[in-house]
């Protein structure tokens, strides 16, 4: 039976696939609303749910994988349930896919294997060899954590191979939209919950979505504003690619006439720029940033084969920075002022901090908005043994209450405390700069010199750097090497008039430079243990793509393998 499902699976097209995603996620919200009063039952469905689909259904277990990622906390499963739930999924689609597994065991499958995975593949294991290294120093609750992060990174590396075995095969643009159309899932559910719990809190009140981010800033259901706005980002740049691919930017030697080009056109910039709304209402400034110089980027490497989809790409750029930059300076004010009065009119519920009054001077309202030169020392107040421990939903390793003590600063670098990140993660990493610390053990070095657990720098080379030493360094250099050369060949060079696999892989080549440039300012993405990673390196597996002869020899031995 099973292979008969899996066999369905494989000749489903994206409106069979995009039927069982909304079905998949109305079973979710359901378990959800379960796990409000019976919540060992809901986990107990949802585990049985997850495991069941990827087994019988391989393209659509990893599509919802896909669609799962964002979801850290909602209604009953609590954000300490979704990681429990979210590693049961990865752990049953690298199951059903074991025979690939079996094909790494031939050197030739290797040689076949793009750079970007080999990448992956080189980091798996640097981060296993250190992990086993440093085991026997390491305290039990932290043993444990590095051994669930060594099973992450290997499920991660083994949901890539399957998306990219998956996307070499003749469905393979079915597969490509099956992933657009989680990705387009996950980020409805994400902005229609997040405007409720954060805009309309007697609604909110209501369907018991108060929010957990004492804020007016959107924080998703990841209960973050900035790792929230990494996921926006993904919508971002799906949006930007069919923007691009209907105005003939695809790289295709002939541009296509489409049928209604016009209002598809229409239709795809109206959602980027509700994304670049969304964007700008978790007033994550590396995401801000990120937003407007991918497409930037995008344009460079567009010049040398069309200066015409390189004007259209440096257009976009500036469509994004003006409606990012009039939210900000116009309308963010008033809707903050506006949602902190719906708050003082409801009851039992928790009030925001009142936001400021505006400044007349517009960078000082910018100042104001993004919160820039402005710096707070966090301190852990720990619980007395009469009283419950509380946990942070940001920071859930923590007991007691986390007080915030603002400090006035002149310095943009000081911006989040990132200058004092910054400069105590240089000092790890000089102290430490030939194996690094361990990829997992910031939050301990930063405890013992700020008395507060920081899990990141909030720096890739410092974290890569402090964290792995001269290894960690060298193979994020060869990785920067492989995006050059899948940008370039991405934007530049013409492709197969496939318009499917031009806009998938634009729009995850996009994503992956967004996410590089908000590493300079926010904790690293590619080589780390975060959600944001499952999204990015799945992505860009089903862009990466062998010569033709290459790509039927290995997908000619995966099905040997199978058989």
């Amino acid at each position: 039976m099973i292979k008969q499902l899996a066999k369905w699976d494989s000749q489903w097209g994206i409106y069979h696939m995009l039927v069982a995603q909304i079905c998949l996620m109305a079973a979710v919200v359901a378990l959800s609303l379960l796990a409000l009063t019976q919540r060992d039952i809901a986990l107990v469905f949802c585990g049985v749910l997850f495991f069941l689909i990827a087994l019988a259904f391989p393209r659509l277990g990893l599509t919802f994988l896909i669609m799962i990622t964002p979801i850290q906390g909602l209604w009953g499963l609590s954000r300490a349930d979704m990681p429990l739930l979210l590693g049961t999924l990865m752990a049953a689609v690298n199951l059903r896919h074991a025979p690939l597994w079996l094909t790494l065991l031939h050197s030739r499958t290797w040689k076949r294997l793009p750079t970007l995975l080999l990448v992956l593949a080189a980091f798996v294991v640097l981060f296993i060899v250190w992990s086993l290294f440093t085991l026997s120093t390491l305290p039990q609750q932290q043993t444990d954590s590095t051994f669930m992060a060594c099973a992450f990174v290997i499920f991660l590396f083994g949901a890539a191979l399957a998306i990219f075995h998956h996307c070499l095969t003749e469905n393979g643009n079915s597969m490509r939209l099956g992933l657009i159309s989680a990705v387009s899932l996950a980020l409805m559910l994400t902005i229609s919950f997040d405007v409720i719990s954060v805009y309309f809190p007697k609604l909110s009140n209501f369907l018991q979505l108060l929010p957990e981010w004492p804020g007016l800033r959107l924080s998703g259901l990841h209960s973050n504003p900035n790792a929230t706005a990494k996921y926006f980002l993904a919508g971002l740049a799906i949006a930007l690619a069919v923007c691009w691919q209907l105005f003939g930017c695809n790289g295709t030697i002939h541009p296509p006439r489409s049928k209604n080009r016009f209002a598809k056109l229409l239709a795809a910039s109206t959602i980027a720029i509700i994304f670049a709304i969304v964007i700008s209402a978790t007033s994550s400034k590396g995401s801000l940033i990120a937003a407007v110089l991918a497409p930037m980027a995008a344009a460079i490497a567009f010049w040398s084969s069309s200066k015409r989809a390189s004007l259209f790409a440096i257009a976009s750029a500036m469509v994004i920075a003006i409606v990012t930059m009039s939210y900000t300076l116009v309308l963010a004010t008033d809707i903050g002022q506006w949602t902190y009065e719906q708050y003082r009119q409801a009851e039992h519920i928790p009030k925001p901090v009142s936001p400021e009054k505006p400044s007349p001077n517009v960078l000082e309202r910018m100042k104001q908005q993004l919160r820039l030169s402005r710096s707070h020392e966090m301190i852990v107040v720990t619980p007395s043994k009469d009283k419950p421990q509380k946990h942070s939903q940001i920071y859930r390793n923590i007991d007691g209450d986390i007080k915030y003590k603002n400090q006035e600063c002149k310095s943009l670098i000081c911006t989040g405390q990132r200058n004092r990140l910054w400069s105590i993660g240089l000092d790890i990493w000089a102290d430490n700069w030939i194996l690094g610390i361990g990829p997992t053990n910031w939050p301990n070095e930063y405890f013992q010199r700020t008395q507060f657990p920081f899990d990141s720098p909030h720096n890739v080379l410092i974290e890569l750097g402090g964290g792995l030493g001269i290894a960690g360094l060298g193979l994020y250099g060869f990785f920067l090497v492989a995006m050059w050369r899948l940008w370039r060949t991405t934007f530049s060079q013409p492709k197969d008039n496939n318009a499917v696999a031009s806009v998938f892989a634009q729009g995850a080549v996009l994503y992956a430079i967004a996410l590089m440039l908000t590493e300079t300012v926010d904790p690293a993405k590619f080589f780390a243990i975060n959600p944001h990673s499952i999204w990015v390196w799945l992505f860009l597996a089903g862009t990466v793509m062998p010569r033709s002869e290459q790509a039927a020899k290995f997908t000619a031995t995966s099905t040997t393998e199978k058989q």
